[in-house]
């Protein structure tokens, strides 16, 4: 009669610990849910300024390119000068 009343207290032990695991886990699986979608927002944003930066760095490249094209008019313009005035 004893291990009757233990394997029922075992059984029952058993069956409640299941329910909270399933509990558990189920509560686990919405939070991770909801990291994954603050997660993915995030890439969003971060995807957006990169192109954004990467847009920047385009425009800056070409600035800094006008002031040697800009030289190199000036010469051939100094040269085109001198030549005319040798003449």
């Amino acid at each position: 009669m004893i291990e009757i009343e233990a394997i029922i207290a075992a059984c029952i032990t058993g069956v409640v610990t299941l329910i909270g695991v399933i509990v558990a886990n189920n509560k686990q699986s919405a939070v991770m849910a909801e990291r994954i979608e603050g997660v993915k927002k995030d890439v969003v944003d971060l995807s957006a300024h990169v192109e954004k930066h990467n847009g920047v760095i385009e425009r800056v490249f070409k600035l800094e390119q006008q002031p040697n094209q800009c030289e190199e008019k000036f010469k051939t313009l100094f040269n085109s000068i001198d030549r005319l005035e040798d003449k």
